[in-house]
């Protein structure tokens, strides 16, 4: 999967977008745990950006900080951020997010499947995705999943 990089001007912060091959699914996941350095160069930082798709990201274990819009988060054990196309996510250090774990997805519409009507607009009107909706620079919508529902995290 490819993603690509759109940067207007200084005054606004970049925007990604996901370009799946063909063939490939327009979806990615991945597990967020320790390494979070190595992901981003020598500076182990990330810049301010935004996503012109829906996401989630869901944290089993807590410690660390999530900038997003206006916001800094404390990261807790449950915590399942809603991520909507726009939102801003803010400058991300490698050391925020050192202690944290667990799994993040994001799509594009076409995810839902070929047969959905104006599938690059379902996630608008989807009542799963209806918490997508509220996307802007607002930030990221944090939910708590009750501990009885969290998977088991399996040994450590």
């Amino acid at each position: 999967m490819r993603t690509v990089r759109k940067a207007p001007n200084r005054d606004r912060p970049a925007t990604y977008s996901i370009r799946p091959t063909p063939g490939e699914l327009p979806m990615a996941t991945w597990r967020l745990e320790h390494g979070w350095e190595s992901d981003w160069e020598s500076t182990g930082t990330f810049e301010e950006h935004a996503h012109d798709f829906p996401g989630l990201a869901y944290f089993q274990t807590g410690g660390g900080l999530l900038r997003t819009g206006r916001r800094a988060w404390p990261i807790e054990a449950g915590d399942l951020f809603v991520i909507a196309p726009g939102d801003v996510m803010g400058h991300v250090h490698a050391t925020d997010l050192a202690q944290a774990h667990g799994w993040g997805v994001f799509f594009t519409a076409d995810a839902l499947g070929p047969d959905v009507p104006g599938a690059h607009l379902a996630w608008r009107t989807h009542p799963l995705l209806f918490p997508f909706v509220r996307g802007g620079a607002i930030g990221a919508l944090r939910l708590r999943v009750p501990e009885p529902d969290r998977p088991d995290p399996g040994p450590s």
